[in-house]
C-alpha cells in the first residue's frame, strides 16, 4: 500500500527529474540545452503540507541549470521566480509561492508563464497539475515536458 509521505529508501527524499522523451536530442547535449524553453510541472509547495519538495530541494534541482540573476532592484525571491520564468517556456507552478497572499498574487501577474501548463490560471493548489501526483499528471497529459519529484512517488505512479 502506497501511502504519501512514507519513505521506504535510505535517504528521507530522493529527488528526480522526469523528462518526456521527445525533447531529448539525439546526440549528448547538456541539460540547458535540453530543458531550455521548455514547459514544467513544479510540484509547487502548500502552505499546511508537513512533507512537500521544499523549496530548498527544488531550488537546488533549478540551480544546476538555470543562470543565477541577481538584480538588485528585486528580492532573492524574485530574482530566483524570474529565473525560473526566464529559463523555462512556461510551468505550472501551482500553490503560494510566498506566505503574503497579495505578495503572491503579484508575483503570479508579473510572471503569468510560471501559471501558463497549469490546468486553471489561478494557480493554487486546487489544480490539477499541483503535488506529487498532479505533477505527474501535468507531465503524462503532455500539458508539460519536465517535472521535479520524489522518487518514490514517481515510482508507485509509473510503478
Amino acid at each position: 500500500m502506497y501511502v504519501p509521505g512514507a519513505r521506504a529508501g535510505p535517504y528521507e527524499r530522493s529527488i528526480v527529474s522526469v523528462v518526456n522523451r521527445r525533447i531529448l536530442p539525439d546526440r549528448p547535449s547538456s541539460l540547458d540545452f535540453v530543458l531550455r524553453n521548455t514547459t514544467l510541472c513544479h510540484p509547487g509547495v502548500g502552505a499546511n503540507d508537513l512533507r512537500p519538495l521544499s523549496d530548498t530541494l527544488a531550488g537546488y534541482l533549478e540551480s544546476l541549470i538555470i543562470p543565477r540573476a541577481c538584480d538588485p532592484n528585486l528580492t532573492l525571491t524574485e530574482n530566483k521566480i524570474k529565473a525560473v520564468s526566464n529559463f523555462f517556456h512556461m510551468a505550472c507552478k501551482a500553490g503560494p509561492w510566498v506566505p503574503d497572499v497579495e505578495r503572491d498574487a503579484e508575483l503570479k501577474r508579473k510572471y503569468p508563464s510560471l501559471c501558463g501548463a497549469c490546468a486553471n490560471p489561478a494557480c493554487t493548489v486546487h489544480d490539477k497539475y499541483w503535488g506529487p501526483t498532479g505533477t505527474l499528471q501535468c507531465l503524462v497529459s503532455n500539458a508539460g515536458e519536465v517535472m521535479w519529484g520524489e522518487l518514490d512517488d514517481v515510482n508507485f505512479f509509473f510503478g
